[in-house]
């Protein structure tokens, strides 16, 4: 055994050690990633979830690639890939021997990094799948995680890349190998000859036919294609280096080599990788001469040297990355508003932040290199910190305090001071005591102003319900007051409008001088319009008040009818407007409701309806929406062919004392009370109030409630169809079908169709009515009101308006007081003729 120069050794020592930092440097920064430590304790409590192996693989993939890596594989401590580079590899635990060795290693050490091995399954390489057999290194770190080994991290290396251009470039001459070999003599790296095999298309080597560092059995004289087998004996070298044990270089002089030449050459065994490099050249070659082999021997040492300079250069990249970190930390550390220290086991600082410093009340940097309580000024704040790290130190638990300081402000502070361990990796035992001091004085002012607000709300919200109950005792005081005087007012303001009105229409019942009629006429309506205003406001205060009751009783829905209806007869005459009422013949005779506000909102209904329309007809239409359980729906409308709304002046219908347009309301008088007390009187009843319209068309009225059948007319009851009352001309009397009729009863002599006049016969006034029909009659050429009726059967009635033919008169029924036919189940028509 021959030992080469001190030079060349610690050449090759260099070598190794400074390959085995680099990539321990490059690897190890990324396990200890806290990061990288969160996705692998994800990975691990989750077992199989996708996402999280997609996560890992987007965060890993720009960071091993930045630092010269072609893969990785995150492997379980049983030895078992969960997340890969690879697909192929994932769940894969039939690891090789080679791959056991390097994880033992990592996991004694910290780190290992593998020798050349040939893959056995297909790689990824830059999202590209190569196939099995590519040589490969993988440098692996062990993942620290709450104090236990949560798994390893090994990052795939190239050899092309850095190993196998080193020894390459290591070769001397024209017959120079530098070569990696395992224990077995197995060639792990390109060789010489190798490469002259591939020149000369031979097969390419695999797992099963690698070149082997033996001698040929069977020397063939000339052929430099000559190789050792597997069953051939390895060369001088390549048995003498696996025996070799710490950093010892061999040397090797005359002996076969694997390709059968004589060669010299030099090795050394790398036991953290189970691998030897070689460094060889034919002896023909090397002792040339004297100056030759000198020659040799400095090749050889500047080579070992060259690699050293390369392999420095690597490891001046991983301390200078290192040192970035180092640095980025020290920016965090110095401006991160809490203060951070740490001290040693011996309680001196070895770290310590400008807020900590400040925090205790000593000059920036003179918290390093002493125990802190030995110079902090305030007594009070050195025992709070020598205390906690004596208690963490004892209890080996981390410990939380909060206090009330004055460090060196003027004012009281409070911090919150939390002290915890620091264990070594093997958690054998602490080394130290890290502590976090945070400001918490505007948190600590918020919890108490939120505390004396709790306090001191129980007071205040009892104080605002006294508060609240004396105002709701004083609005039910007024509302009493307000019921009182309504009560009063009515009466007070009621009975004297009756009486005038009352007076009235007796005057006018008498017989007068035309003027005097006409300012009774005035008189009577000027009070019967006051006293509807008195009642609409005084409605609407009620309904106000909540005074407004609704009272259910049994009802006939044809009197309600007859008895709203008659209250217009008199004025759709005197506008020359047609007035029809209809109903289903589905409705029931009588119902179980409030009939005076149902009536009370029908009136509201016509009486708008022909307030506000000249000529044309006004509708009432009644029909049954819905039957159930005893109930039935019934849906009131009244159509108008008057003035109409406009579409934007709609919602403005059912504010109070809200009128739509000041030149109509000079035009037409009114409260802006009557659709507002209608609303509020459907609500009460369970029914809603529409209203629809179409200015210079008309409006639509509707009103809808349910109401109760009453017991005996559960089944429904023969309605009294179309019923049309007012004054018509001619063409409308041809439409209702009565011409005929007027014709066969004589009355065409005395009033003919082309002649209309005006019939101001009224069915409420009487005698005045009369009279007045009377003077009409006489200046209208001896004009008849008549009034057609239809039977059921079709059989014709006829009744003169002043004058009673004896003939016809028999064949009319009587008449209620309010004009209204007592028969049911007829059409009636009234007309001028």
């Amino acid at each position: 055994m021959i030992h080469l120069p001190g030079r060349l050794r610690q050449a090759i020592s260099d070598l190794n050690g400074t390959m085995g930092e680099d990539s321990a440097g490059r690897v190890g920064t990324i396990a200890e990633s806290p990061a990288l430590i969160k996705l692998v304790k994800r990975i691990l409590a989750n077992p199989g979830r996708a996402e999280l192996l997609t996560e890992f693989d987007q965060w890993i993939l720009p960071i091993y690639r930045s630092r010269g890596f072609d893969g990785y594989a995150l492997i379980r401590p049983d030895h078992t890939i969960i997340a890969a580079s690879s697909p192929r590899y994932v769940n894969f635990s039939d690891l090789t021997e080679q791959t056991k060795r390097t994880l033992r290693g990592a996991q004694e050490l910290g780190f290992a990094i593998s020798r050349p091995t040939v893959s056995t399954l297909p790689l990824m390489v830059q999202g590209v799948e190569k196939p099995a057999g590519m040589f490969y290194q993988l440098a692996c770190a062990r993942i620290n995680a709450d104090g236990r080994i949560a798994g390893y991290l090994c990052l795939r290396v190239d050899p092309y890349v850095r190993l196998f251009k080193i020894l390459k470039a290591g070769r001397i001459g024209e017959t120079g190998e530098a070569y990696a070999i395992d224990s077995s003599a197995r060639i792990l790296s390109p060789t010489r000859a190798s490469e002259r095999d591939a020149a000369l298309d031979r097969p390419r080597q695999d797992v099963s036919g690698p070149l082997w560092a033996r001698v040929p059995g069977k020397q063939l004289a000339g052929d430099s294609l000559a190789r050792g087998g597997a069953g051939d004996a390895p060369t001088k070298l390549a048995s003498q280096l696996p025996a070799v044990r710490g950093e010892e270089t061999v040397a090797a002089d005359g002996y076969d080599g694997y390709d059968g030449h004589k060669v010299i050459g030099a090795g050394r065994w790398l036991a953290s990788q189970d691998m030897g490099l070689v460094v060889e050249l034919h002896v023909d070659e090397a002792y040339q001469s004297y100056f030759l082999v000198r020659t040799a021997i400095v090749s050889l040492t500047s080579i070992a040297i060259g690699l050293i300079l390369a392999l420095a250069a690597f490891q001046w990249r991983a301390r200078r990355s290192v040192c970035e970190n180092e640095e980025r930390m020290r920016a965090f550390r110095e401006n991160v508003p809490t203060g951070l220290a740490y001290k040693n086991i011996k309680s001196v600082g070895i770290m310590a932040n400008r807020a900590y410093e400040q925090a205790i009340g000593v000059p920036h940097g003179a918290a390093v290199g002493c125990r802190d309580w030995d110079i902090i000024p305030n007594r009070r704040i050195a025992e709070i910190s020598r205390d906690m790290h004596e208690l963490v130190l004892a209890s080996g638990t981390s410990q939380s305090q909060v206090h009330t300081i004055s460090p060196r402000y003027g004012y009281e502070r409070v911090f919150r001071v939390v002290k915890f361990p620091v264990r070594a990796p093997d958690e054998a035992g602490i080394i130290g005591v890290g502590t976090v001091v945070a400001d918490i004085t505007e948190q600590e002012r918020t919890r108490q102003a939120l505390e004396l607000l709790t306090n001191t709300l129980e007071a205040r919200v009892e104080e605002r319900t006294l508060q609240l109950t004396a105002a709701r005792e004083a609005a039910e005081s007024a509302a009493r007051v307000k019921a009182k005087f309504l009560a009063n007012m009515s009466h007070e303001i009621r009975t004297p409008l009756n009486a005038i009105i009352g007076m009235s229409h007796l005057a006018l019942n008498r017989e007068c001088a035309d003027k005097l009629d006409r300012y009774l006429a005035r008189m009577s309506a000027s009070a019967g319009h006051l006293l509807g205003i008195v009642n609409d406001i005084l409605d609407f205060s009620k309904i106000e008040a909540e005074k407004l009751t609704i009272d259910a009783r049994e009802f006939y829905l044809s009197e309600l009818l007859d008895r709203v209806t008659g209250l217009f007869w008199e004025t759709a005459e005197a506008k020359g407007i047609m007035m029809s009422i209809s109903t289903s013949p589905a409705i029931p005779l009588r119902l179980v409701g409030d009939p005076l506000r149902v009536g009370q909102i029908l009136i509201n209904f016509l009486s708008n309806a022909l307030k506000f329309t000249d000529c044309g007809e006004v509708s009432l239409r009644v029909r049954e929406t819905l039957v159930r359980d005893g109930h039935i729906g019934l849906y009131f409308e009244v159509e108008d062919t008057g003035v109409g709304i406009a579409q934007e002046e709609l919602p403005q219908l059912f504010t109070p004392f809200q009128q739509l347009d000041s030149a109509m309301n000079r035009r037409f008088e009114g409260k802006g009370l009557g659709l507002v007390i209608c609303k509020k009187l459907a609500e009460p009843m369970g029914g809603r109030v529409l209203a629809r319209s179409q200015a210079g068309v008309g409006s639509t009225f509707s009103f809808e409630v349910s109401l109760e059948i009453a017991g005996a007319d559960r089944a429904a009851g023969p309605g009294f169809g179309i019923r049309i009352y007012g004054a018509i001309g001619w063409p409308l009397a041809r439409r209702a079908g009565v011409a005929g009729i007027v014709r066969a009863h004589g009355l065409a002599g005395r009033g003919q169709p082309d002649q209309p006049g005006r019939c101001a016969r009224s069915s409420r006034t009487g005698g005045h009515g009369r009279a007045r029909c009377r003077r009409r009659s006489a200046g209208a050429g001896g004009a008849q009101g008549a009034r057609i009726q239809y039977r059921a059967d079709g059989h014709p009635y006829a009744r003169h308006g002043r004058h009673r033919d004896p003939e016809l008169a028999p064949a009319f029924p009587d008449h209620s007081r309010y004009g209204m036919p007592r028969q049911l189940g007829r059409q009636t028509v009234e007309f001028a003729a």
